[in-house]
């Protein structure tokens, strides 16, 4: 499934639960959700590389901290930590804060 189907299905998941009030509970939106968790799995496998790289001394990060590069391959997959958790708080660490 491409990145913009998986977009596209939690499009549709999130619009059935906001604008039509169905539970989130109910079986075809566990199912789709089902459907749509491996794009998880391919970011955190994708950060998880990256990580092993810069342990390793092989990835030059630049300006970007380690919570930057998170985030934006985060966004790469159209997943919204803030949202998978339940918290609006979450943002990456910059270089100037730390």
């Amino acid at each position: 499934m491409s990145k913009e189907e998986i977009e596209h299905l939690q499009w549709i998941h999130d619009r059935i639960i906001s604008v039509y009030g169905e539970s989130e509970n109910v079986d075809f939106l566990i199912k789709m959700r089902e459907i749509i968790k491996p794009n998880m799995s391919a970011c955190m496998l994708s950060i998880l590389d990256s990580l092993k790289l810069y342990d390793n001394n092989s990835l030059e990060l630049g300006d970007e901290t380690l919570s930057e590069m998170m985030f934006r391959k985060m966004k790469g997959y159209n997943i919204d930590l803030n949202k998978e958790l339940g918290f609006t708080h979450l943002k990456p660490i910059t270089k100037n804060k730390l």
